[in-house]
């Protein structure tokens, strides 16, 4: 089994997106709230996706503030991130087999499961 060598463009996004998980870890911390661990990574990716951007990202001070993010719960946020699974495609046709064929049309109708008029002035 081959292990692709990340590019890059991976590299560089995978480090955004760890300051992200990193930035949220903060301020949900910061603000008192809590927050489920696994789910910051998956709203990082999301938020790096629309093109969020933690500012100023050489700035001494959040640099000092990302690294005083405890490795445990960065490695946590990586480890417990749920996959986005792939969005199903609605709109293809999907083979499905058949789980029941229909019954044979029959030539007659027996007259005693035909349905009857009781009242024809209704």
């Amino acid at each position: 089994m081959s292990v692709e060598e990340p590019t890059p463009e991976e590299i560089e996004r995978n480090a955004r997106i760890d300051r992200l998980a990193a930035a949220l870890f903060l301020a949900f911390g910061a603000t008192g709230g809590t927050s489920s661990v696994p789910i910051l990574r998956p709203v990082a990716e999301v938020l790096d996706a629309f093109g969020v951007v933690q500012t100023e990202p050489d700035s001494d001070e959040v640099q000092a503030r990302l690294a005083s993010v405890p490795g445990w719960a960065k490695e946590r946020i990586r480890e417990e991130a749920q996959p986005v699974p792939v969005e199903p495609n609605h709109h293809g046709i999907q083979e499905t087999s058949r789980v029941r064929s229909a019954p044979k049309r029959p030539k007659r109708i027996p007259k005693s499961a035909r349905g009857v008029i009781a009242n024809p002035d209704v």
